[in-house]
């Protein structure tokens, strides 16, 4: 029965990637508005379909690759390419040459192992360039964040349905709506946590609960720049309102660390003065919608939150090191690419540990077990590098024009790193995309603000003005230095 419903979906399917294909190809922009599409519809598609594999694999031969040749083709993409800096593009050289030697390693690996924990290793790390082009005018810029922020609606509306529907009809029934019999394997067999008044894990329109959750981090990160940087005023309104959703969306994703993670995100951007007044005046009513949501859900929320401060210490002092230490035993060079790699522990076991296939959690245990202390040592410099230029872009354009949009992107960039020892957050949409995507915007503002500063006059150099930045109400740069090149 499958196969014969996968014919029938097979001619369709080629005919719809054939034109996400030439789309991609012809217009790098366009293809990466089909790859936001993909990432939050993919998922349930995908689960739907009992073939996850099938799915990533069409969106990266029908949007991916084409969008990455279409790209290298352009004049936006030969510029990027030189506008990356000198100790990034010499940190990813290393990084990408001893992954290269690793394909060498003397333990005896799968081919398909191999395959896949290599592609999920460098396959969308060029998407820093891809960031740079972004950058490199701001319409394009904005068109991209008002695209994410308006489809970006829907997965949330539809997490938080389900969020309702679960308190109304119980858990199976409520996701069965919209997974059918795939429900189970998008929640993790219907896991939950009997306390606190039941915690549910959500997983909207994606594979799993962590895709979500990811995502709301993304979406929150989005919203708040659409907020206080959008030139419209129209999408800065629908940023603030955007905020909220994300905050309560988070809050009742089924994720026990909510009530730390998403309030601490504002809290981070706060400092860096990016709560607008607007979003202040209606904290108390989000708040007093939260509060009765939760009551109607019979949620204890502050019960919760100490779960989640407890939990957070547990990773924190027990969990992360002890998983970097057992992956340390595998030696100087690793178990080998993939070993450790969550898709193809799927693709060559069907989920189970078996053979040459690893269990780790944190992202730096699977380095530790996969590439060997080595490689441990080697990523550990170069995500620090990363870490130490996210840190200073937001610092340094703390005073800035450029904050509003800078800030933002390098905290999600720092989060996503710390969140990274518990996780594989790196390996999984939508981090996988859009780390490197925004690592690229913030590298590319930054870079055009110095040259900018540097070719002025001290005296004449503006305080806060930059041509990428838009101001509330109108951008900050003249026509003819928007020019852009395609």
């Amino acid at each position: 029965m499958f196969s014969t419903v996968s014919s029938f979906a097979l001619l369709p399917a080629l005919l719809i990637g054939g034109l996400f294909f030439f789309r991609s190809l012809s217009n790098w922009q366009s293809g990466l508005h089909l790859l936001i599409a993909a990432m939050m519809f993919g998922g349930i598609i995908a689960v739907v379909a009992a073939n996850g594999a099938a799915a990533i694999l069409f969106r990266d031969v029908f949007i991916v690759a084409p969008l990455y040749v279409g790209f290298a083709a352009s004049r936006s993409g030969q510029a990027a390419l030189g506008r990356l800096p000198l100790d990034l593009g010499l940190a990813l050289f290393v990084v990408t040459a001893y992954l290269m030697i690793s394909i060498f390693n003397p333990v005896d690996v799968p081919a398909l192992q191999l395959a896949i924990g290599l592609k999920v290793w460098l396959f969308y790390v060029p998407f820093i360039l891809v960031g740079i082009a972004l950058a490199m005018r701001p319409e394009r810029l904005f068109k991209t964040f008002r695209f994410f922020l308006l489809l970006g609606l829907v997965p949330c509306a539809i997490g938080l349905l389900q969020s309702v529907l679960v308190r109304i009809f119980g858990y199976e029934t409520a996701i069965g709506l919209f997974f059918g019999d795939a429900g189970k394997a998008a929640t993790q067999g219907y896991a939950y946590y009997e306390e606190f008044g039941g915690v549910y894990r959500i997983p909207s329109t994606f594979s799993f609960v962590g895709q979500y959750v990811q995502f709301l981090y993304l979406y929150l990160t989005i919203a708040v720049i659409a907020a206080n940087a959008d030139p419209d005023s129209r999408f800065r309104k629908l940023g603030n309102a955007a905020v909220y959703i994300a905050l309560v969306a988070g809050i009742f994703s089924g994720t026990r660390g909510a009530l730390l993670t998403y309030p601490g995100l504002i809290a981070v951007f706060a400092c860096f003065g990016l709560v607008r007044r607007q979003v202040l005046w209606a904290a108390p009513i989000a708040m007093g919608v939260a509060l009765l949501s939760a009551n109607f859900a019979n949620l204890d929320l502050t019960t919760l939150f100490y779960a989640g401060n407890d939990l957070t210490r547990y990773y924190a002092k027990d969990f992360i090191f002890q998983q970097i230490s057992d992956a340390l035993q595998y030696g100087a060079l690793g178990n080998g690419i993939g070993s450790s790699t969550g898709g193809a522990r799927y693709a060559i076991a069907g989920g189970q540990d078996i053979g040459s296939m690893l269990g780790f959690e944190s992202y730096f245990a699977k380095i530790a077990a996969e590439l060997g202390f080595i490689g441990l040592a080697i990523y550990a410099a170069f995500l620090t590098l990363i870490a130490l230029r996210a840190l200073g872009y937001a610092l340094n354009n703390r005073r800035r024009a450029t904050n509003p949009i800078v800030a933002p992107l390098a905290v999600y960039l720092l989060f996503n790193l710390g969140f990274s020892f518990k996780g594989f957050v790196l390996d999984t949409d939508p981090a996988n995309i859009f780390f490197w995507l925004a690592l690229g915007i913030v590298v590319e503002i930054n870079r055009g603000y110095v040259r900018q500063s540097a070719d002025l006059h001290p005296a004449a150099a503006p305080a806060v003005d930059y041509a990428f930045l838009p101001a509330p109400d109108r951008l900050l740069l003249r026509k003819k230095s928007c020019r852009a090149t395609r």
